[in-house]
């Protein structure tokens, strides 16, 4: 240690520190054995040279510099035990402090998965529930004893299909549930049957909604009529590839769709019983040329069998309609002919004429270039062309959107269980210009709103 930092002792000391030398007293017997350098200290008195050597280190400066050594070591430990019980209390403080959490959309199963990509309930982080800018529409149902129960389906924006479940007795629709990813701007369409057609034991509804996925290949999704989750469908096998500007139409067991050259197309669900053993798909061409683009809607012919399929021509753009034969299991061309904008939206609408025929009323509703929505119907067999009425419009239609999706509601019907009579079930759906999904019907000869399908156009409030 340098000299300026050493002690000197003071006069007295010093007196009686060389008197205790000098009668041969150490100057340490009064320090206990167990302090550090006791011994030491005695090897450091006992020789003079030593101590005249090293006369800055003597025994009370060595016990002093340990002291305060020791002294500082406490305060620095006191230091650290009382910042570290600070921090202890702050973090508890703030552990025990509710954080806020985005809120997530999540649907309840776990073997929902989309072919094209992970499993919805993984991917899924939506933060609106509301349609998307360029979604399809597509509605499906079937009739109760209570009155009737339907399936929505649309798309939103981060591009995952939604399902809504509407049940008249309440009058009441669900919030949409996410159940797929799909190719954004997708077409949609959805049909129902009783799965008594191929299981005698069974009386429930199964509902299918048909879309397009990012390589344009036509799948199907599955639900059980209870069921808003439902499962990928057998048809998703089949990676039938549709044209990549496609449009979708459907009614049990058809889906009509354009293939890459632009010709419509069919996959058709054909199974001989429950116990068939072969796949119940199988697609074919029905080698008709078509707009690109076209529109495309099936609904059904009558109470109990025939389907008609409506489409846009290619060589002069009229929108016509072919009709299913059961008998000879062929499509021919029908009565319907009407004078369409290219590629327009469309919907079709069939519901039973009354309770004593098998002949169903007729709807076509399309978006002209002005964007007013048009429609014709047929409801009986005379007057006009071929029965169909001219194109007319109505007020209920005038907020609809340029490019509007269209849907009307199919029920489910089959020759054992035709189509039941009613006006309850003539609704169609329509997207208006502030993106809200309206619902209209129609009753005395003419279209009513019912006013907006909550779900669709509104954000879900996720607690």
């Amino acid at each position: 240690m340098n000299d300026h930092y050493r002690e000197e002792p003071v006069v007295g000391e010093k007196a009686a520190v060389d008197q205790d030398l000098e009668s041969g007293k150490p100057s340490c017997s009064d320090l206990p054995e167990a302090l550090p350098y006791a011994q030491d200290c005695e090897k450091h008195l006992a020789d003079p040279d030593r101590g005249a050597k090293d006369s800055n280190l003597g025994c009370l400066s060595i016990s002093r510099k340990k002291f305060f050594l020791g002294l500082a070591i406490a305060i620095v430990l006191i230091i650290v035990t009382v910042v570290g019980a600070v921090v202890g209390v702050l973090q508890s403080r703030s552990s025990s402090t509710p954080q806020k959490v985005e809120a997530t959309v999540t649907p309840n199963t776990t073997n929902t998965t989309t072919p094209s990509g992970p499993s919805v309930q993984d991917s899924i982080n939506a933060t609106s529930s509301r349609i998307g800018d360029n979604s399809g529409l597509a509605i499906t149902g079937w009739r109760e004893a209570s009155g009737f129960k339907a399936r929505l389906f649309y798309q939103d924006g981060d591009g995952y299909l939604r399902i809504v479940a509407m049940d008249s007795a309440t009058n009441q629709w669900s919030e949409g549930s996410p159940f797929a990813k799909a190719k954004l701007g997708t077409p949609l369409a959805a049909s129902t049957h009783n799965r008594s057609i191929y299981d005698p034991t069974r009386t429930d509804y199964q509902v299918h909604v048909y879309y397009l996925d990012d390589d344009s290949k036509i799948r199907e999704h599955v639900f059980d009529q209870n069921d808003n989750t439902g499962a990928d469908g057998p048809l998703s096998k089949l990676n039938m590839k549709a044209n990549a500007k496609s449009r979708l139409g459907a009614y049990w067991p058809s889906v009509a769709f354009q293939d890459e050259s632009n010709i419509i197309s069919e996959a058709r669900f054909n199974c001989t019983g429950v116990d068939s053993t072969t796949d119940c798909w199988a697609g074919h061409s029905l080698n008709i040329l078509a707009q690109e683009q076209s529109p495309i809607a099936q609904v059904p012919r009558g109470r109990r069998s025939g389907l008609l399929l409506y489409f846009q021509r290619e060589n002069d753009k009229d929108l016509i309609n072919y009709s299913w034969e059961n008998t000879t299991g062929t499509w021919v061309i029908d009565e319907y002919e009407q004078a369409v904008p290219p590629s327009v939206q469309i919907a079709a609408l069939a519901t039973a004429r009354n309770k004593d025929s098998d002949a169903n009323n007729q709807w076509v509703l399309y978006q002209d270039t002005f964007g007013k929505i048009q429609y014709n119907y047929r409801t009986g067999p005379q007057g006009g062309h071929k029965g169909w009425k001219a194109p007319q419009t109505s007020a209920v239609f005038d907020q609809a959107k340029n490019n509007t999706p269209l849907a009307c509601l199919h029920q489910a019907s089959s020759d054992d269980l035709p189509m039941e009579y009613g006006e309850d079930m003539q609704r169609c759906y329509f997207v208006d210009k502030e993106g809200n999904v309206i619902q209209v019907y129609w009753k005395n000869e003419g279209w009513n709103s019912m006013g907006i399908v909550p779900s669709p156009s509104q954000d879900e409030q996720v607690s």
